[in-house]
């Protein structure tokens, strides 16, 4: 028979004793190692390095229940798999982010695309520019997130509260769409 887990009470007690921390803190993590499949299915890391997440979001769930930052206006599981999925989106924008491409030669600068940023073509910038202003706040903060920031469509739904990505996709489509007819570019 298996012992029943700690209460979101019980839990906070037994991490702030120092006899009853590493008790709490295992009974809570053998009750959550679910977390980490959720996560690798659902963001797609590796899990061997999930399992790394999971730790580091273990000791940053326990160091926020010492210092009191968890209010319990939520379930402990809960508060511990956002602090948990957090760290995951971070550890992948780290990895996407810090690639370094080594290459053999420089390649050619591409002319003949507009989006082609380089100091040269300041105007060029400056009319995209004023093209994303004209069309409003939605269009400007999906294609500057998507194209510019390097946010994912699922991100950017998330962070700018739409129903889902297919909301997202389908905007940003219209949007391009709007910035090649007012930049006059027509499609490759």
């Amino acid at each position: 028979m298996s012992k029943p887990q700690l209460t979101d009470k019980e839990l906070i007690l037994s991490i702030k004793s120092a006899a009853k921390k590493e008790q709490g803190i295992k009974e809570f993590s053998a009750a959550h190692i679910g977390f980490i499949y959720k996560i690798c299915n659902s963001l797609g890391i590796d899990e061997f390095y999930a399992k790394d997440v999971y730790t580091d979001s273990l000791i940053a769930f326990m160091q926020q229940i010492e210092l009191g930052q968890f209010k319990g206006q939520s379930k402990a599981s809960t508060y511990f798999y956002r602090i948990f999925y957090n760290k995951s989106v971070d550890f992948l924008r780290k990895q996407s982010t810090n690639k370094i491409d080594y290459m053999d030669t420089v390649p050619d600068r591409n002319t003949t695309n507009p989006f082609y940023l380089t100091f040269e073509n300041k105007e060029e910038v400056s009319r995209i520019s004023i093209a994303l202003k004209k069309m409003g706040n939605p269009c400007k903060t999906i294609l500057k997130e998507w194209a510019f920031l390097g946010y994912k469509i699922n991100e950017i739904a998330q962070r700018n509260n739409y129903g889902n990505a297919d909301q997202v996709k389908r905007k940003k489509y219209t949007c391009l769409e709007a910035l090649r007819r007012q930049l006059n570019i027509k499609k490759a």
